[in-house]
């Protein structure tokens, strides 16, 4: 079972204010060889730049992690950015965008904060008036192939996944649409089953939440139903598996440049012989990411009603509870409001912003 715990990482300082931060809180991308993962994560993080999402943020300064994780995203926006810009409107293009992919797994951070009044000690001599907890959440990016090439990841890929709150499914969209055939191609879809089908109890039991995420969808940006009943064709087995293992299961849909849109397939031929679809697209516009925040947003809210619910009760807190002076119980109460936050800024339904499954 996962537990989360926090320290003290300053005292109060000249706000009135001590900082506590938990111990990091692990989701993790699943998903073939190009499907968008990282690509996804560097449009996140320009939405955040543009301050699309409050309380949300990459702490560059005071975590080394942060410091890693801002100069790949920076960088990562940077190729997506060159690859419009070197490309003319109406132009035909392989979208190669992102981060290359690597043989080696990835961690980016993202730090959720929440400042909270601790009125139980105001005006004590020993009281901190403010408490501002930190929720620093851990994106883990493990190779394509580790899923879907050998079993020789099999113990590192099945403890990421047991030990993360929530799970990113990336769909590459344009494959989705094709049909069965191109998408069991291109997202690898029985694999990555086979992965989930042997966790689903231990994941249901430890509150995990797959988020799939619908990567290079443009063109179909209105096209609500279809997209639903493809879901379906291609993914039914997979959701029904885990809905009914108790998984709690989303989908969501991303413009991940915005200003790429799939055009058509081309056939070409491997060396091997064997005749594969080639996805091609065109330039409409510029850089303009959309709803990429949503899947981010979806997965630390779901991660910090984890928190709420597994933080560990110490001796301490027994006893200072009754004096109702916790700490445990204002980091609870932190957790709860920022997911609060975080979901009210997210839209459900006819937009598709996201839905539940």
């Amino acid at each position: 079972m996962i537990t989360f715990d926090y320290n003290s990482r300053s005292e109060l300082d000249y706000h009135q204010t001590s900082v506590h931060e938990f111990t990091p809180i692990p989701i993790c991308f699943v998903g073939a060889r190009g499907v968008g993962k990282t690509s996804l994560l560097a449009s996140m993080h320009y939405e955040i730049k543009k301050g699309g999402v409050d309380s949300i943020s990459i702490d560059h300064v005071n975590s080394e992690k942060g410091a890693e994780t801002l100069i790949a995203l920076d960088e990562a926006y940077m190729d997506m950015l060159e690859m419009i810009e070197d490309t003319e409107k109406g132009q035909i293009v392989d979208l190669e965008v992102g981060i290359s992919g690597s043989q080696d797994l990835n961690i980016y951070e993202f730090i959720g904060k929440y400042k909270i009044a601790d009125d139980s000690l105001t005006g004590v001599l020993f009281g901190n008036p403010f408490k501002e907890f930190r929720f620093p959440f851990h994106f883990i990016d493990l190779p394509g192939g580790w899923y879907t090439d050998t079993e020789s990841h099999k113990d590192e890929v099945n403890e990421v996944l047991v030990n993360s709150v929530a799970s990113f499914v990336a769909v590459d969209t344009p494959a989705l649409m094709k049909g069965v055939a191109t998408c069991e191609r291109n997202n690898k879809i029985m694999k990555i089953e086979s992965w989930y089908d042997n966790l689903k109890d231990v994941l249901a039991a430890n509150g995990h939440a797959v988020i799939f995420v619908l990567s290079k969808a443009e063109k179909y940006w209105d096209d609500f139903e279809c997209l639903k009943q493809k879901m379906e064709e291609c993914y039914g087995s997979l959701i029904t598996k885990l809905k009914n293992a108790g998984v709690d299961v989303y989908a969501t849909k991303i413009k991940t440049l915005g200003g790429i849109v799939f055009s058509h397939y081309d056939k070409e031929r491997k060396p091997s012989g064997e005749r594969v679809d080639h996805a091609r697209f065109m330039r409409t516009g510029n850089y303009k990411p959309e709803n990429c925040a949503t899947p981010l947003q979806l997965a630390l809210k779901h991660g910090l009603v984890q928190v709420a619910k597994k933080l560990p009760k110490g001796a301490w807190d027994v006893f200072v509870e009754i004096l109702g002076m916790s700490n445990r119980e204002l980091a609870i109460k932190s957790a709860t409001a920022l997911a609060q936050d975080l979901h009210d800024r997210v839209r459900a339904g006819e937009d598709f912003s996201y839905i539940k499954l």
